[in-house]
Formats: C-alpha cells, structure tokens, sequence
C-alpha cells in the first residue's frame, strides 16, 4: 500500500515536467490502483507453506469457484475452511463482525453511534463468551483450527486486502473463536423478530381501538386500558414512536417426501432459505472432505459449519419457524434511586457496566449501559436522547441470551450424524435461532425436528407476549422452557410429506404456545398442491416446484377483486385491456409479463385506500399485505366490509368502488413509471433481484460497481419468493429472496443440486463475484458431487496448503 501511495505521490510530484494536467494523473492513478488492488484476488493454485496445519490440506476449486477441501486431518480441514471464507469474503466477514460487536463507528464514523449503542446494549460480547465456555473442548479445537485459517489469510503479506479495505483505509484485527460464535448469535437476532411485533402493536395503538386492533393485527391481547395508561405514563410511546419501521420478516422453504413418493423410491428433500439479497451472497458453498465421510452445502462465512446440506448419509434444510422467543418489559425505577427498579421483592439495583463508542471521525463516547433482570435495557442514547423513559427503563428479554448456548455444537455435531437417533441428538444443544428443519436419510427416513430455547408463558399472562408487560408483576415472567421432547418433531409421518414455509407446524393439540403470530400459508400451500399434483416425484420436478411463480396470494384474492371489478368497463382502451388481461390471469408472476405488475400496483393501492386513513403516520409500518385482513374486508361473505371508506348500509357497493378506483390509480401509477403501452410494463424490470453490498452499495457511483442487480419474477407469495423493498422509490424491488437453493436425492446423493444468487467471490474485481446471478435467476443448479475425479475433470483449480515450521522450531531442529 505505501508504495503504491509513493507512487502517486512521484506522478504528481513531476506533473509539470512529464504529465501536463491532472486530467491525466487522475486516469493514470485509477490504472494502479486498478492493478494494484487486482492483486486483491486470492492465490487458487500453487502450493503456499504455511503455520498451522498439520499436514498437506488440499483446496479444489471448481469452475465456479466451490472450494473441494481434503486433508487427512479433521482439525487442518476446519482451517481449510477458515482460509477459503477468509480468501473469499474477508470483507464480509469483518463487516458483519464490526456490526456485532457495536464497532461500526470505528470504521464508518458518526452515523453508526446510535446502532453500535444498540448493539452495545445487547451485549452479545458477553452471550458470545458464555456460550464459548459452554462448549465441549473437542468443538472448542474445531473452532480454533478454523480461527487459525482465517488469520492465515489476514496475517499475510504477499498481497492487498480486497478494496473495500483500500477504500475505507481499514485494517482487520485478528479473528477469534469468539467472533464465529458471536455471528452465529447476531444472525439469530436477525431471525429472531417477534419485539418488532410488540413495537408495531403499542405503536397502532395510540391509533386504533381495541377491535380494530384486533381485527387488523389478531390475536388481541387482554387488559389494554392498565397497558395504554402505563405506556403514556413512562413515555414507551413516544420512544417506539421514533423508532424506524422494522424489517422485513425472514422466509424460507423446505419439504422432504418418502420414498412412496418418488420415482426411485427413496426420499428427496428441497430447502431455499430467503434472506435479504446481498453482494456478496450470505451464503457460500464448500465441500469438506473428512475421513469419516464428505459434508457439502450452504455455509456463511465467519462460522465454521455447512449450515444446509448433507454428508453421505442425511440431508438437512432450514427454514425460521418465527418462535416468539422475545419480551419487552418496562422496568419501574426507584424514585429516589435511578439506579434501581422494582421487582417482587421489593427495589434492587441494576446491573451496570461502562463501553466507550470509539469514532472515526468523531468524538468517542462514553455510554452506561444496564441490565435487569429480564434483560438488557434499551439505551435512550444517540438519536433518541431527548426520549428518556419517564421514572421506567424498557428491558429486552430474548432466550439467545441465556446462559450454556451450545448452539455452535450443534451445527458442527450434525454434519457428522449419520442417521436420525444422531441428528436428533445433535439438535440438543441447539438454542437459536429456532428453525423448522426438514431431514432424509439415506435408509428411507423423513422427519422434521424445530430445536430452539421458547419460553413458556404464564397462563394469567395476559399480553401473552404480544404486547410489553409491567417487569415488576410475577405473572409476565417466563415459566422456564418448553422441554427439548415437547418441541415440534415428526418421524416417518404416514401422509409421506413434511412442508414447511414458516407457516404453522403444529395442530391445535399442541400443548405449548411457539408463538401466537405464525406466518400465513400461501407458499406452504401452494407446495403441497405441486406435490399432490404427482404421484411420483424427481429431481426435475422439485426443480420446477422450486422455481414456480405462482402467486398463492393471486389465487386467493382474485375471485375476489374480478367480483368487484365485475361491469366495469375502465375508462381508457389501456385500462381496459389491462382489465381483460387481470381478469384472464393465472397468478403466475413471470418476469416478462404485465400481470404481475397489475396485479402487485392495485394491491399495494387497496392497502392504502383500506387503512391508511386508520393508520396515519402509522401506514409504512405495516405497508406489507395482510392478505387474511383484505380477504375479510372485500370478501362479500367477509366479516370486515366496515373498513371499506364511508362504509356503511351499501358497504358491498363501497368495497367495489374502492376496488375500481384502486384499479384506475395503480395503472395511472404504472403508467407513469412505464409509459402507455403494456408491452412495457414487465414485472421482471420492476422487481429486480438487488444485492447490495455493505456498506459500499449505497454509495453513488460506487453502489453500480459493487451492487448486483437482475430482473426477475416471482413475489413474496411464490414458492420462488422474492420478497419486496416497499419503497417509494422501488416499492417492488425484490431484496429478499433464496441466496440458496438445494435440491437432494437419496437414490444418489452425488446427484443433489445447488445454487447461491451471486458469486463464491466477495472480490469485485473477481470474475466469480457475479457470475451465479444469472444461472440463479433463471433456475440453473450445479451437481452437488463430492467425487474428486469428477470435480477435477473440469475446470478445476488446485491450491495446495503446505506445513510450514515456525521459526522457533526451525532453530531446535538438529
């Protein structure tokens, strides 16, 4: 790096004598930087010797660059992989780990204070050193050897970091063991949202009443009149007034049928988890060749596990069961003591610590932090300084954070398992974040196990943890767990299927409340009906569920609208046309069509005409179709045509008139963005599948280099999903999607398929930063093979990690 500043220094030093103007100084510097950051890429062939393995670790990487890694050791295969993740994604890495830690503002400036104070407050420094206690030493080695790949990569001098090291002028610390479990713990509490369900309903409200509460966002909590006097009284709703719109929720699919389903008479099992589009993706594949057997599949880098995919004897998929693993509590402080709150038993003091917020470009700070005993207290630093609580404190209670998270060994014991009694066993340890996770073997089992810590709720607990609670009154406090055997979990069922899509996963029967709030249906639903639509299945089939774009939402809502839309004749030939196209529809939210389109703009207009007056300021955070809510609104055998505008005797007619004038103003809309003619309008172009990079992506100029974007269809109601931005500015932007797709068949697991949505590369001068997009876009998959033969008679390359003996022993060596 400093000769290359020296040498932009010499060009501009003699400007005057070889250069004649800066207009050529600035092109000549690019060129050198360009070649100069181009040596970024990471070495993938050749032999590198090296500290830290024991023995030869070999990594083939494939044509799209999926590292293959070999060694005869276990330990120097887990720093294969801390290698590759560090090669490929060091950015990524220590991006995501400085947001964790609360250390962004180190590294961006003053806009990330208030978010590391966030982070700060949760303390997942200390979760994550509990949790790496808790851990059996033999996990405890496996995390080390991958530590030590990682600082391979980091502490080497033979060329650049990637650029946006170079751009931000940032230098990477060392990695720890503790900063893999620390990620794992901070991608929990991205998957782990319910408290953005108790911030939206306190915030609705101050705007709806109790009923429309309750048939806008159901289930309804009980004594809300005590609820609403105690958050005007300690001023929670002006703190969650402030407060962003929160995130859009996670999503995935998976499903597994037996052999009585399938043309060779052994299970197959799919699994895409959707999370929010990035550049690079989260996910990065890689095959880890050990003694005992291969493990291939989904990783993310920063933790040292195949997180989705199978060995030589099971498959296993995720998907987020949405558990309500969250509380928030107010905290009532003593009045003449600040510093403490009230319990049962009477006032005792919180448990405090100090952090300073180090920022760049900008004054530290010094910020006191507390902890009650149901949690973390939420700071009223940063933005939010001129909120303090009146006389109360906001505690966030989350089951992560308990103590003996063995989380970490978990996922590693499970790519070992070799059958269910195993796998099963595994899933002991697991804590968060709660998934419903879908299992084949290669005797012919399915199954479907959601292991996870979910508090159990009182039976007077009259919020049921909808809503926050009073900390102080015994009845809101968690009644332990639910039992690792009361869990969700099924073996062998008799329909032959398992089908999750964070929808319901248990009956009535259930005895445990996982959470009151489970995600609608249309996804799951629309799986099942593909495969029922067979009686024998393939991999090929299970390619097309996979990728079907066919909206379940569509299904279900336009009988309805084409009811309402019934005699309206549209005012325009392009309203018309549009009208006969909506009313021929099949739901299938291609791309290269206009339908979609339509379809997604009257929608997003009958969610405004519908509540937006109800909701006021309120409106973005819950801009989202509520598709049950509109069913029993515009439904003419609905429940809910109240809501209709000026609704009143003729509310059937009031429901139709909003339905049209939604029609006219979506196509007004569209038309405007997409001009007059419908040969324009395609759904692909307006909802672009968007990775973008972090934190580069949003920066002009630099965000069309770094971001990933191409067209593509499907929705957030489609088996292909791509969830949507809402924005004003790209309201249908897809930013929420499958950055994994795996596809596994147990006649011949070398036969399994899968794909991510970017590249193996975070690099973006790398070739193999972008080039899975379009394959992913359009449905294409990559052979899931572990056989080396195979892998090497491509296009393979071959990078060989060689011992090398430290200097000390070097010196002792006779």
């Amino acid at each position: 790096m400093q000769q290359f500043l020296g040498i932009v220094r010499h060009i501009a030093k003699w400007g005057g004598i070889g250069i004649l103007s800066l207009g050529l100084v600035l092109p000549v510097a690019a060129v050198i930087a360009y070649t100069h950051l181009h040596r970024s890429l990471p070495q993938l062939s050749g032999e590198v010797q090296i500290v830290g393995v024991t023995g030869p670790v070999e990594i083939v990487r494939d044509r799209y660059a999926v590292p293959h890694i070999r060694a005869a050791n276990g330990g120097d295969i887990f720093f294969g992989l801390g290698y590759v993740h560090a090669q490929d994604r060091l950015w990524q890495m220590e991006f995501t780990r400085r947001i964790a830690q609360g250390r962004l503002s180190e590294m961006v400036g003053p806009l990330a204070v208030t978010p590391d104070i966030y982070l700060r407050a949760l303390d997942l420094d200390r979760a994550a050193q509990s949790a790496l206690d808790a851990l059996p030493a033999s996990t405890r080695t496996k995390l080390e050897s991958y530590t030590a790949g990682v600082n391979a990569v980091i502490g080497a001098d033979d060329r650049p970091l990637p650029p946006e090291f170079f751009i931000l002028q940032h230098t990477p610390e060392p990695w720890t063991p503790k900063d893999s479990v620390m990620l794992v713990k901070f991608l929990a509490l991205g998957l782990s949202g319910n408290v953005f369900s108790e911030f939206v309903r306190t915030r609705l409200l101050d705007q709806l009443s109790e009923q429309q509460l309750a048939e806008f966002m159901p289930p309804a909590a009980g004594n809300l009149d005590m609820l609403k006097n105690l958050y005007a009284e300690s001023g929670v709703d002006r703190l969650f007034a402030a407060l962003p719109a929160p995130p859009l929720k996670a999503a995935s699919n998976n499903w597994v049928v037996s052999g009585k389903h399938t043309e060779t008479g052994k299970p197959l099992l799919a699994n895409d988890p959707h999370l929010g589009l990035t550049a690079p993706s989260v996910w990065y594949m890689a095959h880890l060749a050990f003694e005992e057997g291969s493990v291939i599949g989904g990783t993310m880098p920063g933790m040292p596990a195949v997180l989705t995919g199978r060995n030589e004897h099971i498959a296993w998929g995720l998907t987020t069961t949405g558990a309500d693993t969250q509380d928030l509590f107010i905290e009532r402080l003593n009045p003449d003591n600040e510093n403490e709150y009230l319990t049962p038993d009477g006032y005792v003091p919180f448990e405090t610590w100090e952090e300073t917020i180090k920022v760049r470009f900008g004054t530290d700070r010094l910020v006191t932090l507390k902890r009650s005993r149901n949690g973390p207290i939420v700071p009223t630093d940063g933005f939010l300084e001129d909120l303090a609580l009146n006389g109360h404190a906001l505690a966030f209670s989350w089951a992560a954070l308990h103590d003996g998270d063995q989380t970490v060994h978990g996922g590693i014991t499970a790519m070992f398992a070799k059958n269910w009694p195993e796998f099963r066993e595994a899933m002991k340890s697991y804590h968060a974040p709660m998934q419903s996770i879908v299992y084949g073997d290669v005797d012919g089992n399915i199954a479907l196990i959601a292991p996870a810590l979910v508090p159990v709720r009182k039976a007077d607990n009259d919020t049921k943890g909808l809503i926050p609670a009073p900390g102080w009154q015994e009845p809101y406090q968690w009644d332990g767990f639910i039992p690792f055997d009361g869990l969700p979990q099924y073996l062998n069922p008799e329909s032959g299927m398992l089908v999750t899509a964070n929808d319901r996963i248990v009956d009535e029967t259930y005895p445990y409340a996982v959470t009151l709030e489970w995600e609608s249906d249309e996804r799951a639903r629309r799986i099942r009906t593909l495969l029922q639509e067979r009686p024998q299945h393939t991999l090929d089939s299970f390619r097309v569920i996979q990728m079907d774009e066919v909206s379940q939402l569509a299904l279900d809502l336009l009988p309805i609208i084409r009811s309402h839309l019934h005699g309206y004749g549209g005012g325009s030939d392009l309203e018309r046309d549009a009208l006969d196209r909506l009313v021929t529809w099949n739901g299938d939210m291609a791309g290269d069509r206009p339908e979609p389109l339509i379809f997604a703009a009257l929608i997003r207009e009958m969610n405004r005409s519908t509540y937006e007056d109800e909701l006021g300021e309120h409106f973005n955070l819950v801009s989202r179709t509520r598709k049950e809510f509109l069913r029993r609104v515009y439904d003419k055998q609905g429940d809910l045509a109240h809501w209709c505008p000026e609704a009143g005797q003729e509310s059937d007619r009031t429901c139709a008139e909003v339905v049209r004038r939604s029609f006219s103003a979506a196509l007004a809309w569209i038309e405007g963005r997409y001009g007059p003619r419908l040969s324009t309008w395609q759904w692909g172009l307006a909802h672009p599948a968007t990775h973008t990079h972090r934190p580069l992506g949003s920066v002009p100029i630099l965000g069309g280099y770094f971001n990933v974007i191409h067209p593509s269809g499907g929705s957030g109601a489609t088996v292909n999903r791509g969830g949507v931005s809402g924005s004003d500015r790209k309201p249908f932007a897809n930013v929420h999607g499958s950055g994994y797709r795996g596809i596994y068949d147990f006649a011949d697991l070398d036969r399994s398929l899968y794909m991510q949505s970017s590249g193996q590369s975070g690099n973006v001068l790398s070739r193999h930063y972008d080039d899975l997009t379009e394959l992913w876009a359009r449905g294409d998959y990559m052979t899931m093979t572990t056989n080396f033969e195979d892998i090497l008679s491509g296009d393979a390359s071959v990078l060989r990690l060689m011992p090398r003996k430290q200097a000390n022993e070097t010196a002792a060596a006779p």
